[in-house]
């Protein structure tokens, strides 16, 4: 496990993302110190966690694709443009709706 996670933003990696050849909308959340994969119109509790393993690295906790690792995909700016979660990648499609709310129960 990452120890050094004090000093990681993960406000950064939070926004919505479609997932590459399925044409499903995920949503990446953060409360501050984890994230957490929500699938707009399931339930939260089938979230999956994101535990951060490094910078850009985090280890896949639930869900399918359990145990293997996601990493964060950027551009020449240093922006979140991406991820990469076992063999799926995901494209960054923006921000999360508003109604949603950082923390996906409606609070920022």
């Amino acid at each position: 496990m990452y120890l050094e996670n004090d000093h990681l933003d993960l406000y950064k990696y939070a926004g919505r993302y479609r997932i590459r050849f399925l044409e499903r909308l995920v949503d990446i959340l953060s409360d501050g110190e984890q994230l957490k994969v929500e699938f707009p119109g399931m339930p939260s509790e089938y979230a999956i966690l994101l535990i951060p393993e490094g910078e850009n690295r985090f280890r896949i906790k639930g869900g399918p694709i359990h145990g293997d690792v996601a990493e964060v995909l950027l551009d020449s700016d240093k922006r979140v443009v991406g991820v990469r979660a076992g063999p799926y990648l995901l494209d960054r499609e923006g921000e999360i709706p508003a109604e949603r709310g950082q923390d996906g129960n409606g609070k920022q």
